[in-house]
């Protein structure tokens, strides 16, 4: 199979957007598209939020709670407390970028 080009599954190295809404930095790590739109759900972890989703296609609503998702959820966006810009995060150039540790 010479000359096919086969989507990567493995972790993106930079994530796709970082914007400030409300509290929050905004870290879109995959899109949306990528995702069924009945699954989405938020996850607390400390002072971080995290939007979680199960991958288009593995969806299945009439399983019971906590089975229905086949390959189990990925995340989409975190959230970040916005008390992390200076230590995790810069603005540069009117953009908000995360800083390589």
């Amino acid at each position: 199979m010479v000359g096919v080009k086969v989507k990567s599954h493995g972790r993106r190295k930079r994530p796709l957007k970082i914007t400030v809404k409300g509290n929050f930095i905004r870290e879109r790590v995959a899109s949306p598209k990528d995702f069924d739109k009945r699954s989405f759900r938020t996850e607390k972890r400390e002072k971080h939020r995290i939007v979680i989703a199960c991958p288009k296609g593995h969806w299945h609503a009439n399983r019971k709670e906590g089975e229905q998702c086949g390959v189990g959820t990925r995340a989409q966006v975190v959230l970040h407390p916005k008390s992390e810009i200076g230590k995790n995060f810069k603005r540069s150039g009117g953009k908000i970028r995360r800083v390589k540790k």
